[in-house]
This record gives C-alpha cells, structure tokens and sequence, in this order.
C-alpha cells in the first residue's frame, strides 16, 4: 500500500486539565476487575489514560465521583464498540448486535431491573447508569438517555453497513460519525462535575444544538484522519477519509486532503456559532460555549500527548 500523509491538523483552542481527575485511572482499574471487563483495559489504566483524558475534556469543576463516572464510562466504550458491534457485525453476527443493543437500552429504561443476561459488559452498563441516576437531576438523566437512543442509532447503522461490506454515502455516514461520538451521552457530564444543572430551554436552543453537532463532527473528523494509518485496511475502514475517497472516486491520499479540509470547515463553522452564541450574553449560554471548546480541545491534545496519533506530516 501506498505511503500516506497524514495533514498536520491544528487546534484553536487552549486544553486545560481539571486536577480533580488526578488517581481516577488507579479506581477505574479496580472498577474494570470487579465487573471482569477485557484486560486489554487494565493495560491503558497502567499508563494513566483514562483519568488524564477526562481531566482535559471536562476541565471545570470539582466533582471527583462525576470524573470518576466519567472515566469508567470511557473505559467500557473502549472494547465495547468493537466487542459487541465491529467483530459480530463484520462476522455478519447482526442479530448478536441487535440483542446487545437492547438489552442495553432495556438497562438505560429501568437500571434497577437486573440485567437480562449474565454478561460483564451489560452488569458495568447497569452500574455506571445506577450512578448516573444518583448524580444526576431527572432532566439530565433524560437528557443522558436519549444521548443513548442517538448512540446506538449510530452503531446500529455501522454494523449493518459492516455485515455488507460496503462504506455508506457521505451524507449517511457524516451522520453515522456524529453519533458514534457518543457525545449526547457524555454531554450531561460538564454539568454533573460542576455541579451546576443549566436549565432546559439553554440546551433546546438551536444554535446550542448545532454547537455541539458541530464539536462531536470536529472530535469524530479529528480521529479518523490521525488515526487512519493504523487501520488494517484504510481502504475498507468506516472513516472519513475512506468515505471521501469512495464517494468522489479519487485515492485515499486526496481522500485525507479532503477530510483534512473537512475538519478545517467544521472548526471554521464552530467558531462562529460559538461567537454568535456568546454575544448573546447570556452566561449559561456561554458555558456551553466553554464546555464544548474544552471537549475538542481536550481530545486533540490527550491524543498528541499520549502519542495515539503519530502520522507523517506534510
């Protein structure tokens, strides 16, 4: 295969470290052993991942157990995307996904009900969402549980698109990538560490929506293009610069350039939501403004930081 390069993809915004999060790694690996999760995890927790990576996305606020939530939380993503979804899906195991992802979200309905099956991955989902519950008010939970609905949309989709072996179109997967973010889920979380619920009608307003659209598109573009050399096949992997380069009938090289010039965009569009939005004055308004610049920020950062990322550059 052809060697490709990586864009030299920047950031404008300053990441910043909430020192509360500080030791969650040791916790989150005690949390893994008790419920007997992939030990491919214990390994990240060794090299102090998990605790540092939530310190910068959620940079405010002195809530240890809502970064302890949070850290766990990203744990059982890590190997569950691929356990429960990419495997069974490529193995045209459809209706193995199908029975995870609702029983997860029979979990999500009733998280006092015991789980349906005698699984670790769904008796971890049921703790963190027991959690949730007792940290969160009733409209953020409900909030959290429709970030879940929106999820696992997203995941549904991929593994069909997998059990086909084909990439979707553009425009289906731009909507697919938005929503494997998972982050209308873990949205709830700046709140719950600060602890400072924002009223309802801040998060229905339009332009707040699109705002953090647009921060899940920059998070999701950014991984998949500093990630791309690591994908067995880049040509057959469901990223963004293999769903550029299919959908124009070019090479995967332009495919990166492309992408490149997508995540740039989407950087470009954010910044002036966000500004329009802090104009307003209105400082719950510009908290979400805040929050979401932290979450790009801190995902670039921790990605260069623990070199998960270490492309060619142009």
């Amino acid at each position: 295969m052809q060697e490709l390069t990586i864009s030299n993809l920047t950031c404008p915004f300053t990441a910043h470290t909430n020192p509360h999060g500080v030791g969650t790694d040791d916790e989150t690996g005690a949390w893994i052993e008790k419920f007997g999760l992939d030990e491919r995890l214990l390994e990240l927790t060794e090299h102090d991942t998990y605790g540092p990576f939530c310190a910068m996305l959620y940079p405010y606020g002195e809530s240890r157990e809502g970064l302890q939530l949070a850290s766990d939380g990203l744990a059982w993503a890590e190997t569950f995307h691929d356990r429960y979804i990419k495997e069974p899906a490529l193995s045209g195991h459809l209706g193995w996904v199908s029975r995870s992802l609702m029983a997860l979200s029979r979990v999500v309905d009733d998280p006092h009900g015991a789980p349906e099956e005698d699984d670790p991955y769904h008796r971890a989902w049921r703790d963190l969402w027991l959690r949730l519950e007792r940290l969160a008010t009733p409209a953020q939970f409900a909030r959290a549980a429709a970030g879940w609905a929106y999820w696992s949309r997203g995941l549904a989709s991929e593994a069909i698109c997998l059990s086909k072996g084909r990439l979707p179109c553009l425009p289906d997967f731009r909507m697919i990538r938005r929503a494997k973010t998972a982050s209308r889920l873990f949205i709830v979380f700046p709140e719950l560490i600060s602890g400072d619920p924002l009223p309802e009608q801040v998060w229905a307003h339009p332009q707040v929506l699109r705002l953090q659209d647009l921060a899940a598109d920059a998070v999701g573009y950014y991984s998949d293009i500093t990630l791309f050399d690591r994908e067995a096949d880049p040509s057959t992997a469901m990223t963004l610069p293999s769903v550029l380069a299919g959908h124009h009938k070019f090479s995967l090289q332009e495919g990166l350039f492309q992408a490149a010039d997508m995540y740039r965009d989407t950087l470009e569009e954010f910044t002036v939501v966000g500004r329009s939005l802090r104009e307003m004055g209105d400082p719950q308004i510009t908290r979400c403004v805040r929050d979401a610049e932290a979450m790009i920020a801190g995902f670039s950062h921790w990605q260069q930081l623990t070199g998960r990322n270490s492309p060619a550059r142009e």
